[in-house]
């Protein structure tokens, strides 16, 4: 309430200095330089865009790219540019201790941290098959269950 009475009925005292625009706030000032430059760049044609939302724009329709935010990734502070990394969708991230290969650089992060070398602490009752994981072995549960009935109906 202090704060809004403080600049309430006065004139914005923060101007940009390139467009003449007046602020009465100066996070207001700093957030308009941050976007009013075209820091948005693509990695694939070099065009540039003021806001974050044009160019994920332009790299769907007029570039027809594949992109992720998750494997993006942004360079440099907001005076600099910034641009995305382009990853290929039949790219396999590939674990370089025993050679599995995901298709997301997530996937292979979680095989390294809870899979890749360590022994499957899950364990089915009815065949003895292990499983990295418990909802893994849920879903065995499930084929491993009618996979018995079945062979129990056939007398094996």
């Amino acid at each position: 309430m202090w704060n809004h009475l403080a600049i309430c009925g006065k004139e914005p005292q923060f101007p940009c200095e390139t467009c003449g625009i007046r602020f009465k706030h100066k996070h207001h000032l700093t957030r308009h330089l941050k976007n009013s430059s075209k820091n948005w760049s693509c990695q694939q044609c070099g065009k540039s865009y003021y806001w974050r939302g044009s160019l994920m724009n332009h790299i769907r329709v007029e570039c027809d790219l594949f992109w992720n935010t998750m494997e993006g990734y942004e360079t440099g502070t907001s005076e600099e540019k910034k641009t995305y990394q382009f990853y290929d969708p039949n790219y396999q991230y590939t674990c370089q201790r025993c050679g599995k290969s995901y298709k997301s650089a997530g996937s292979l992060s979680r095989h390294r941290h809870y899979e890749c070398g360590i022994e499957p602490k899950e364990k089915c009752n009815l065949c003895g098959k292990k499983f990295p994981h418990r909802f893994k072995l849920t879903r065995h549960m499930v084929s491993c269950k009618a996979k018995q009935k079945f062979d129990w109906r056939l007398g094996q």
